[in-house]
C-alpha cells in the first residue's frame, strides 16, 4: 500500500448509527456524498417503520457448539433492539460471547435464530418451546454484513 501511496481506512461498526456514519464517510471519500446521504436517510426511514409491536426474546446463535451468541458490542444486538425485540445476550459486554446452556435456558428465549451449519437437533432438545429459525444464505449475508442493507436486517428481525 505504501508503494502505491494508499492509506488504509478501518471502520468500526458497534451499532446502526455508526454504520450510517461509515456510509457517509465512504460517500465523502469517494465523492458520492449526496448518494450516501440519500442512502442513509432511506435506511433510517425504513428502520423506523420496521419496529414490531409484539416484542419477543431472541437468542441469536453464531454457532451451536459451543454456544456463541452476540453481545453488547455487536451491531446485531442493536439491529434486534431497533426491530423492537430483545436479545437475551444484550447485556454481555463483549462482541461474540460463548454462553452456557444453563444461561440460555434460564433466559427463556421465544425465538432462536441460527446461522448456517447449525446443530438443530441439540437446539430443539434444549429449547422445546422456542420457535427455531434457520437463516438461509441470503439472510445470513444481509444480517452479518454491516452496510447499506442494514435496514433489511432490522426488517428481518421485526417480522419474526
Amino acid at each position: 500500500m505504501k508503494k502505491f501511496n494508499i492509506t488504509p481506512i478501518c471502520f468500526k461498526y458497534p451499532n446502526i448509527d455508526t454504520i450510517h456514519k461509515n456510509i457517509l464517510e465512504i460517500g465523502k471519500i469517494t465523492g458520492k456524498e449526496q448518494e450516501a446521504k440519500k442512502l442513509v436517510e432511506e435506511s433510517k426511514r425504513k428502520i423506523a417503520l420496521a419496529k414490531t409491536n409484539h416484542p419477543k426474546k431472541i437468542l441469536y446463535l453464531v454457532q451451536t457448539s459451543p454456544l456463541i451468541s452476540i453481545g453488547k458490542k455487536s451491531f446485531i444486538t442493536d439491529v434486534i433492539k431497533k426491530s423492537g425485540n430483545i436479545s437475551i445476550t444484550e447485556n454481555i459486554n463483549t462482541f461474540y460471547p460463548t454462553i452456557s446452556e444453563e444461561y440460555a435456558i434460564k433466559e427463556k428465549p421465544d425465538i432462536i435464530v441460527l446461522g448456517l451449519y447449525s446443530d438443530d437437533k441439540r437446539i430443539k432438545k434444549l429449547f422445546p418451546n422456542a420457535k427455531i429459525v434457520f437463516m438461509n444464505t441470503e439472510e445470513n449475508n444481509i444480517i452479518n454484513r454491516p452496510g447499506p442493507r442494514i435496514h433489511q436486517s432490522v426488517e428481518y428481525f421485526s417480522k419474526l
